[in-house]
């Protein structure tokens, strides 16, 4: 019996539309699911081939090649990852709250205080969705499902939107990526199918994760369809760039990394007409 394909992702309603169709595959595909800050060290240890990585490691680790064709991205409004303030006005925000879950949210809120707002205030890290109380901060993260479901009546951020008026361009929170050449030849074909399953099943999907997360199926389309993007083109190329950028300017990721994209013999040539190779 050929080998299963061990495919690492996280378990959040954003990225069901890409996985939706792999759990489909289970005599081809293994599925683990993890918190986003996990799924690195289990690509670098081999327990998966495949994983979902925040986009923030890809500029941290050596070797990681990114499938382009598919991300967990927005533009605009995201809704899902969302700093919550306890003070009337941001400039009086003093201390943050990061939900070290995910470390593209962690890094993208550092980036928004200080490019949009001038702000550097003292950071710390907390449970976030996990934790039953609220941390004692000006302000909090939030992230995924947790956010969604948030009910705090505090007023927040959308850090989507917030990127989008910064910059203009999307925002790439995840993406496939994989360190073996040979092992992403292998699972394109079943990442590309998976999306395009996945897109043609989005009110299948938003219904049965509406159940699970306690949350209408209305708004679960909604957020499903206007603002989670699913491609990695040129336009979200150039959004990863910008983000790298400001990344490296903040001393958040070591300088001479950046990103790999992979252009592989499996790869289609939708998924390679868009994408910005310079």
């Amino acid at each position: 019996m050929p080998r299963k394909l061990k495919i690492g992702a996280v378990p959040y309603l954003n990225v069901k539309p890409i996985t939706y169709g792999l759990e489909r595959l289970g005599n081809k595909v293994e599925l683990l699911f993890e918190v986003p800050s996990r799924l690195p060290h289990l690509l670098e240890k081999g327990v998966v081939d495949v994983a979902l990585v925040p986009t923030v490691e890809c500029f941290r680790r050596k070797g990681l090649r990114i499938f382009p064709g598919v991300s967990i991205s927005s533009k605009g409004p995201v809704e899902s990852v969302r700093l919550f303030l306890r003070r009337d006005y941001i400039d009086d925000v003093r201390s943050v709250a990061l939900d070290e879950s995910s470390r593209t949210s962690v890094a993208l809120t550092r980036i928004i205080l200080k490019e949009r707002y001038g702000l550097c205030p003292r950071y710390f890290s907390w449970q976030g969705g996990t934790s039953m109380e609220e941390p004692q901060a000006d302000a909090f993260l939030l992230i995924g499902d947790s956010a969604m479901r948030a009910g705090s009546g505090l007023p927040s951020l959308d850090l989507g939107t917030e990127w989008d008026e910064l910059t203009g361009l999307p925002f790439v929170y995840a993406v496939w990526a994989s360190t073996s050449a040979e092992v992403l030849n292998e699972a394109v074909p079943l990442l590309q199918d998976a999306k395009e399953c996945g897109l043609e099943h989005l009110d299948a999907i938003a219904i049965r994760e509406s159940g699970r997360l306690g949350l209408e199926p209305g708004l679960c389309i909604r957020y499903l369809t206007q603002c989670i993007r699913y491609e990695l083109d040129e336009e979200e190329i150039n959004g990863m760039r910008r983000f790298y950028d400001y990344a490296l300017k903040m001393g958040l990721v070591p300088d001479g990394i950046g990103f790999e994209l992979h252009y592989g013999e499996n790869i289609r040539e939708s998924a390679l007409k868009k994408a910005n190779r310079s």
